[in-house]
């Protein structure tokens, strides 16, 4: 009631300040209202209208990837099935290289790989089967295999093999390719290995069989016994006794070069005999005298490579009858030559008796 009277006092303007005031006043505190009430509730409302939209956004960008990604992997699978069954996902050859005394067959039984068989299942056998082929065939220093994609198996060796038997001490020990020299003894050499005697430099002999591997395994296989057979001429003379009866002196430099042709030289003799390879390639009967000789095979593989295998076999013959004079003089130059060669191996193998009497080697070649 008093305000309602004070209000009526007022004057017109003082009135309408007052008003004007009160209208002031509730504006402001419906503004400072608003701002308290909007800060707990307009705000997490347009956070939560925001992280809305990302949550219905997301799920599309996540379904197209989802789709692209399964798309991706039903097509590999699809190559993979279609790859596995075709033929080309197979093994289609196996080779080996690098063997020579170690049989391919032997080789072959020792690894697991089989033709037709899946390419990628191969690729896991890989590395057990080379150390299988190491720990089944000691003759093997090292193996590799490899697998293409076009199903092609390629097995590398390198062998150490046993090459023989070298007499210490009237002892036999097996000796490797690498000169190895094995430590059991034997009283007897076992298998059709040869024997190598008087090598009691154990360089000498490592030298030796790095050249002797090299020979063909038709001439290794032809070979019972190696003596070194040093001289104070040639001290590096080698005496081969070979199965078929013939024997054969050779010069460790360039025996392994010579030597690859003794099957060929072996079949031109009619009789069995001496096959000289220290100088050139002669051949005689054995137990002929020089005066009494009346046949003699010379060639020289090494110097004639370009001739055929005839010209190497060509036989210089002596005979009683009287041929041509130009005959004559070819057949007593060829005489002479052969002479020549028949003393220097006579003096040669006096030396070795001297050389080479008693003296056997110790296992440490000392």
């Amino acid at each position: 009631m008093k305000k309602k009277k004070d209000d009526e006092n007022l004057t017109p303007w003082a009135r309408y300040q007052k008003e004007h005031n009160q209208r002031n006043r509730t504006k402001k505190s419906s503004k400072l209202g608003g701002a308290k009430r909007g800060t707990a509730k307009k705000h997490p409302g347009k956070k939560r209208n925001k992280l809305t939209q990302k949550k219905v956004r997301q799920p599309l960008h996540i379904g197209k990837g989802i789709k692209i990604g399964l798309l991706s992997l039903i097509g590999i699978l699809i190559l993979i099935t279609i790859y596995l069954c075709a033929p080309i996902s197979r093994v289609q050859t196996i080779a080996v290289q690098g063997n020579k005394r170690v049989e391919k067959s032997d080789i072959l039984k020792k690894v697991t790989v089989r033709k037709n068989d899946v390419i990628p299942a191969t690729w896991f056998k890989e590395r057990g089967d080379e150390a299988r082929l190491i720990h089944k065939l000691p003759d093997l220093k090292d193996a590799q295999i490899s697998v293409s994609l076009l199903g092609n198996v390629k097995i590398k060796v390198r062998e150490n093999a046993v090459m023989g038997y070298v007499v210490r001490n009237k002892y036999y020990y097996a000796v490797r390719q690498d000169g190895t020299v094995s430590k059991k003894s034997a009283t007897q050499p076992d298998g059709d290995y040869p024997v190598f005697r008087q090598f009691k430099d154990n360089q000498v002999l490592k030298r030796f069989l790095s050249e002797y591997a090299k020979l063909p395994n038709e001439v290794q296989n032809d070979v019972a016994e190696v003596d070194y057979t040093a001289t104070k001429k040639e001290r590096h003379q080698l005496h081969f006794f070979m199965n078929d009866g013939n024997e054969v002196y050779a010069v460790l430099n360039t025996f392994a070069k010579k030597m690859k042709y003794y099957p060929e030289i072996s079949a031109s003799m009619k009789k069995r005999g001496i096959v000289d390879l220290q100088v050139g390639a002669y051949s005689y009967p054995r137990g002929q005298s020089d005066e009494s000789s009346t046949s003699s095979t010379s060639t020289d593989p090494t110097e004639e490579g370009s001739q055929s295998s005839d010209s190497k076999k060509n036989s210089l013959s002596v005979e009683s009858s009287a041929k041509s004079k130009s005959a004559d003089s070819s057949s007593s130059s060829s005489i002479d030559n052969v002479d020549y060669q028949t003393q220097q191996r006579r003096a040669t193998q006096n030396s070795v008796q001297g050389f080479t009497a008693t003296d056997e080697e110790n296992p440490d070649g000392n």
